[in-house]
């Protein structure tokens, strides 16, 4: 009984000192706030506008929603949108050729352009540029992709032997090469003689001036064209056709060797002319109408004079195509009625005192008038006319017999 009290106490005392020991412990204090720190403003390019309002964030020139790198000023585009800009790019188009080998960098299906003509090589139908289409070389057996095939110094285009480099110009096309064929121009005239042995229009030079005288006006260089040779009847390959010393066109009478000079241009060289001043008569034929039939025609040469004021005698002759004179007639307007159509020649010949003479033809030409062709066909009617009415008359008679006959 004494040991229970006791033992009650005990535990009593420590209980009391445990409540007593808690109720001493202070309280825990509440956990201090959180401090909250504000973000500060983006402004990439520091134009002190806020990124989140900044239409160009690196102020570059390119908006943002058109920059594949709006914070970095130095690059605005991505071609191959590999991310990395452009600038800083060392192949842009991704085509593993970097770009300072690539002559196309943007694109990727383009690297060479061999002949430097703009077009990528894998576009450009003459790659080479030597003036054939690629499948053409494939075809003749030249490379497309090389200028001069054979090496010849001649691009394959202007080679007429791409494949051989001992030769390249076929001015003919005759298969054989210029340097082996006797007639480069194939003209007819071997290359020895011929002074343009590479045009075929052109054979000859005659007066060395490197015009060939199929172009040139003035073959043989005398002074007198071509032309005018032809009318003179000297020859264009001749300087001196009459070969007197004097060139055809400084010679006065260039048919003729013993003469050069004819001083009164009156036909007689100075040698033969007893009177070599006297220029002789200027004829001067006034432009004449039409020529009819059965009308008066008239031929004016009264303007004709003498450069030395001499009286004129003048002399017409009326010629046929056989050279036939037909009529004559003296005096400076000739009146003249035709009465046959077709064409006349009319020789005018002047004389002046001096017996000097200067001659001109002419052609007229005669046909019908309206007027004759009014009379001639009222004529033909008339005769047509009287034919059937003496057909009618006799067809008539005829049968007015007949039944006379059978009324017998």
């Amino acid at each position: 009984m004494v040991r229970f009290p006791i033992l009650f106490g005990a535990l009593f005392s420590l209980f009391s000192f445990s409540c007593s020991a808690f109720a001493q412990i202070p309280p825990t204090p509440p956990p201090p706030s959180p401090t909250v720190q504000s973000t500060p403003t983006l402004d990439t390019d520091q134009d002190k506008i806020p990124d989140d309002q900044d239409p160009d964030d690196d102020n570059d020139g390119v908006l943002d929603a058109q920059d594949p790198f709006p914070k970095n000023a130095k690059e605005q585009k991505d071609n191959d949108s590999d991310g990395i800009g452009d600038n800083a790019d060392e192949d842009d188009d991704n085509d593993k050729i970097p770009d300072t080998q690539d002559k196309f960098p943007f694109d990727a299906h383009e690297k060479g352009d061999m002949d430097g003509d703009g077009k990528g090589d894998n576009e450009d139908d003459d790659m080479d540029g030597d003036g054939i289409r690629n499948d053409a070389e494939i075809l003749r057996g030249t490379n497309p992709k090389k200028y001069d095939t054979d090496g010849d110094g001649v691009n394959d285009g202007e080679d007429s032997f791409p494949l051989d480099p001992a030769f390249h110009l076929d001015t003919d096309g005759d298969g054989i090469p210029n340097e082996k064929d006797p007639d480069d121009d194939n003209d007819g005239v071997p290359d020895e003689i011929d002074a343009f042995p590479l045009d075929p229009k052109e054979k000859y030079d005659t007066d060395g001036d490197g015009i060939g005288n199929f172009s040139d006006p003035d073959d043989d260089n005398d002074g007198l064209s071509d032309i005018e040779e032809l009318r003179k009847g000297t020859s264009s390959t001749n300087p001196d056709t009459d070969g007197d010393g004097v060139p055809d066109g400084k010679d006065d009478l260039p048919l003729d060797p013993t003469e050069s000079k004819d001083s009164d241009w009156d036909g007689l060289g100075d040698n033969a002319d007893p009177n070599d001043h006297n220029k002789g008569p200027v004829i001067k034929i006034a432009p004449f109408s039409k020529a009819y039939w059965g009308e008066l025609f008239q031929i004016d040469a009264r303007e004709s004079y003498d450069p030395e004021g001499e009286p004129l005698q003048f002399f017409w002759e009326v010629l046929q195509s056989n050279g036939e004179v037909l009529a004559t007639y003296s005096g400076d307007l000739f009146p003249i009625i035709f009465h046959s159509i077709g064409t006349y020649t009319i020789r005018l010949t002047v004389t002046d005192d001096g017996k000097e003479s200067r001659s001109q033809e002419i052609k007229v030409s005669v046909s019908f008038s309206q007027k004759n062709w009014f009379f001639m066909g009222g004529g033909l009617l008339f005769c047509i006319g009287i034919g059937f009415g003496g057909r009618w008359a006799w067809q008539n008679r005829h049968e007015w017999g007949k039944r006379k006959r059978r009324s017998i």
